[in-house]
Formats: structure tokens, C-alpha cells, sequence
């Protein structure tokens, strides 16, 4: 979506980058995705770049990497997924962030801070 970039520090990226989109202004942008494990865990990791990755292992934290690739719990933002809300109970948001990230497993989004700069370029 078109916007106006809004730019600030970013402690994790070095540099100045955008509070909407990402793009930077010089300095290194590091792209992740994820992988759904059979178990039920996910991993997450920088695309191409190191052999770093966390891994995520309850469904109470599906919805806090949900909405990193653009999932929302409730449209009040009231919620982070992991708690009821007026609109909606977290028993029903935790699956749906579950189905959404299976729905967008292999997309890679700028990395919003689960790794540091350091641990990728190390």
C-alpha cells in the first residue's frame, strides 16, 4: 500500500529505516520466514543468511508471530490474540493465528526484531 515513509532509528538494523514498511535508508535489512514443524513448533529464520534460527514451541506465542506476517486478533486492537477481548475469547484466536500461519508458511517478511543484527552477520 502506498504511503508516506515515515523514518526512524532502527537499533536493531543500524540505520534509519521506515515505521510502516521497513525499507531502509542505508544499513542492512534482513528478511525472515518460518518453517511449521509436524510437531506443532515453528522455526523461524533469516532468509540466506546464517544457520541462526528460534524456535517457537507453544501455541500461546502463534499469534504474537501471526501477527508479525500481518494477522490481526481483533479488529478493537484490544487483543493480542493470547487474551479475551470484548469481541472475541483468545480460545478461538490462537487456532485462527495457528491457520493463518499455515496458510502463509514460506513468505518472508523484514525481520521486526526476533534477531539481532550481530547473530545474522556473525
Amino acid at each position: 500500500m502506498p504511503h508516506v515513509h515515515q523514518f526512524a532509528f532502527d537499533t536493531a538494523l543500524r540505520c534509519q529505516a521506515c515505521i510502516i514498511c521497513g525499507q531502509s535508508q542505508g544499513g542492512r535489512q534482513v528478511k525472515i520466514q518460518y518453517k511449521l514443524h509436524s510437531w506443532g513448533a515453528i522455526e523461524v529464520f533469516p532468509v540466506d543468511r546464517s544457520a541462526k534460527s528460534l524456535l517457537i514451541p507453544t501455541d500461546w506465542d502463534f499469534p504474537s508471530l501471526a501477527s508479525s506476517w500481518g494477522w490481526e486478533a481483533c479488529e478493537c486492537g484490544a487483543t493480542d490474540g493470547t487474551i479475551d477481548c470484548p469481541h472475541r475469547v483468545a480460545d478461538k484466536m490462537i487456532p485462527e493465528a495457528w491457520e493463518f500461519l499455515q496458510e502463509h508458511e514460506g513468505e518472508t517478511i523484514y525481520d521486526p526484531g526476533y534477531f539481532t543484527i550481530e547473530e545474522v552477520y556473525e
